[in-house]
């Protein structure tokens, strides 16, 4: 599974994290920060610190950061400026979490 983010509207709290390859893309980090061990690592994982309410946000915060990273692509393969967000404004997502029922 490719691991990236789609991004739509940057005005719209639910949009991005709605997508259906966000939503998917989230879960999956869910199950992973839910695990009760980290594989590999020797830790009791993300599980043992603090509660599901607090990873949920952290997962939401990592998916913000994504969205205003680049903001601006100029990637000299393109030769054009593409920009996501007019003004650089993007406003915080709005996500509810199927595994706990919770909205972050």
């Amino acid at each position: 599974m490719p691991f990236y983010f789609d991004r739509q509207d940057p005005m719209d709290p639910t949009g991005d994290i709605s997508h259906p390859r966000n939503t998917q893309l989230l879960g999956y980090l869910d199950s992973l920060m839910n695990a009760t061990a980290i594989p590999g690592s020797g830790s009791s994982g993300f599980s043992s610190k603090g509660d599901a309410g607090d990873r949920q946000q952290i997962q939401t915060a990592v998916f913000d950061y994504t969205r205003i990273v680049n903001l601006t692509d100029t990637s000299p393969t393109t030769g054009n400026t593409i920009s996501y967000s007019l003004g650089s404004l993007v406003v915080p997502s709005v996500f509810r979490f199927a595994t706990s029922g919770s909205t972050i």
